[in-house]
């Protein structure tokens, strides 16, 4: 295949075209050119692009060509099947939610790295019930004494992931699990998964936190825990870190479901060395809850009352929130063009602009409330807030504090506490609540500065952004980020 890349690239650094360069050696080099390191400087795009083109396949045969470069790989079980390109081609993307799922089922014993690979990708963008289906299919096709050793490391791999993806922990997965108590090493090896911007391995709930803690705190000793850390750490100190650390994921799950967790912890010895972690957990849980929205719909809000208005900011917050989430369905289901109004023919709009478009949908609708909005509000200290919206209510002012911002923003991940917690929030009028607006333009729009961000889809930054909120902004400052993209 090298060959043939080469003299592709050879014919187009003299013609700046492929037409002459057979169809079949294009449909073979393009699986290739990710590793091909030759490439000038901006070359390797244009020489994709005009690869792209002439590959083109009809969308009948997209499907076969992926197989037929891919499956004899997998059939063979050969240790490297480069899988990722699926989310290279945009022409084979769509293929990943079908066709992952279906090699894992076809193809049992696959190497660790190329089922990792599958894994994922059914799990991101395949159908979830049916993953789930095939991890417990394997977990009991698994569960049956000595295997040889390549299949006693799938076991592993597909129990791990029973124990983490399901809902509820079957008996024979925990049994095999509590009794190695490796099992920490092996989870302590996924410790970057789970994470709050992570969209395909969510995080461990309480409960299950528990039960991983009561079994193995007392297989992992107390170890003094230096600073530094890495591949090199001993095992007793890479455990008993991993024990230590993810004691503090219990407080991401609902207070509702974490709060009687951390209760029984505390009542346990095991959980000694945790014990002022677990008491800041507990307080921060039980702040959480005491401020917990209730979030009524519009209607709702103004039954609460007997003039039917709002009466505080809380359920000023309530209000708009649900009229951003009916613009954002009228910008989706392009009623009286919303999505237009935020461009200039090809030219997507400015901050302010932007922002001008979303108090020109909101106000009409905030008037029947008697709420008025106002743009670039001027707040105390010349400090600048793109919008405000505001009723009064016994001569008192009762002011939702938003602040806008288009998602190329360098401030984009700090703005929420920087901008509008600590200087806008801070308003005696706001009750220290706001709401972060993002405007989204679209994957291919640079992010906080940055052309290649890693964001495919304005949920996927929100959930970036949320996860960046401290604590003790939480239930106090939204997030929102408005789709406005074309795509």
């Amino acid at each position: 295949m090298q060959i043939f890349l080469a003299g592709a690239v050879a014919e187009f650094r003299a013609t700046g075209t492929l037409a002459t360069v057979a169809p079949n050696i294009l449909r073979t080099i393009l699986l290739g050119t990710h590793g091909y390191s030759a490439f000038a400087e901006g070359e390797r795009e244009a020489f994709l692009a005009e690869l792209r083109q002439r590959v083109a396949l009809p969308p009948e045969e997209v499907e076969t060509y992926a197989r037929s470069y891919l499956e004899p790989s997998l059939s063979g079980s050969a240790a490297y099947t480069d899988l990722h390109f699926l989310d290279r081609e945009p022409a084979l993307k769509h293929l990943r939610a079908s066709l992952p799922l279906e090699w894992l089922r076809r193809f049992p014993d696959l190497p660790l790295e190329t089922l990792e690979t599958l894994f994922d990708m059914a799990a991101g963008h395949g159908d979830r019930g049916e993953l789930l289906t095939l991890m417990r299919e394997r977990c009991m096709a698994l569960n049956e004494g000595m295997l040889p050793h390549r299949n006693e490391k799938q076991r592993r791999f597909w129990f791990i992931r029973d124990f983490w993806f399901s809902q509820e922990v079957h008996p024979l997965v925990w049994a095999y699990m509590e009794r190695d108590r490796d099992t920490v090493l092996w989870l302590e090896q996924l410790r970057e998964r789970g994470r709050a911007e992570d969209a395909i391995w969510t995080t461990l709930s309480a409960p299950k936190i528990e039960r991983i803690l009561r079994t193995y705190l007392t297989e992992w000793p107390v170890v003094p825990l230096p600073s530094s850390w890495g591949t090199g750490s001993p095992r007793g100190e890479t455990a008993y870190r991993y024990l230590r650390d993810i004691v503090w994921q219990i407080g991401r799950d609902d207070p509702a479901v974490a709060l009687p967790v951390v209760e029984r912890l505390l009542a346990e010895t095991i959980a000694l060395p945790s014990l002022n972690d677990l008491r800041s957990i507990r307080a921060d849980l039980r702040r959480r809850a005491a401020t917990a929205s209730t979030r009524a719909r519009p209607a709702e809000v103004a039954a609460s009352l007997d003039a039917g208005l709002p009466a505080s900011v809380e359920q000023l917050r309530a209000l708009v929130l649900e009229f951003l989430q009916e613009m954002q369905k009228d910008i989706r289901a392009g009623h009286n063009k919303v999505r237009d109004q935020f461009y200039d023919g090809g030219e997507r709009l400015n901050e302010v602009r932007a922002m001008a478009c979303v108090s020109s949908w909101l106000e009409p609708r905030l008037a029947p409330y008697d709420v008025h909005d106002v743009v670039e509000h001027q707040l105390a200290d010349r400090n600048r807030c793109d919008l405000t919206t505001t009723r009064m209510v016994a001569g008192q002012a009762r002011m939702l504090v938003i602040e806008g911002k288009g998602q190329w923003h360098s401030d984009l991940f700090t703005a929420a506490s920087a901008q509008l917690a600590d200087r806008y929030g801070m308003h005696p009028h706001a009750d220290e609540q706001g709401i972060f607006l993002v405007v989204w333009y679209g994957a291919g729009v640079e992010v906080a500065g940055r052309k290649r961000h890693g964001f495919a889809s304005a949920a996927e930054l929100q959930a970036s952004i949320e996860a960046r909120l401290s604590s003790h902004l939480k239930g106090r400052v939204d997030v929102v980020v408005l789709d406005v993209s074309r795509a």
